[in-house]
């Protein structure tokens, strides 16, 4: 069989959003809005940049929710037109944080945040995308 290639241009941040863009037709990427891809984006590249430093599971999303929050509510901030203030960046970053939880890219454990593994990419380990189309 034929198969169609693309080669994108990416560095490893924005290697995150290009990817669930590409998937965002897919479930469950499918459920997304367009703010919840830049923070599931976020998170997923300060999570691999940590777990670099960090080796413990517990550590690394301890860290992804704490630490990284503010920079993540930074990027929110400059990212909208009308000017939004640090409390409503936070709001808005909560209510995200929530929907993602809901839709289970962001999963509870012990009362703590966790990233759910299954939908966390690393660009070191996962270059290449490949879809197979299974005609019935």
């Amino acid at each position: 069989m034929a198969a169609l290639t693309f080669k994108i241009d990416s560095n490893k941040e924005k290697y995150y959003q290009q990817i669930i863009t590409i998937l965002r037709y897919m479930p469950p990427f499918s459920l997304l809005r367009t703010q919840e891809i830049f923070v599931l984006a976020e998170l997923m590249y300060y999570y691999n940049e940590i777990k670099k430093a960090v080796k413990e599971e517990k550590e690394i999303n301890l860290l992804l929710f704490s630490s990284k929050r503010n920079l993540i509510i930074d990027k929110l901030m400059l990212d909208d037109d009308d000017g939004t203030s640090y409390e409503k960046a936070y709001i808005k970053l909560s209510n995200i944080l929530v929907s993602l939880r809901k839709k289970n890219f962001i999963l509870k454990i012990k009362n703590k945040d966790v990233l759910n593994p299954t939908y966390i990419f690393n660009p070191d380990k996962m270059n290449k995308l490949e879809f197979t189309f299974n005609f019935k």
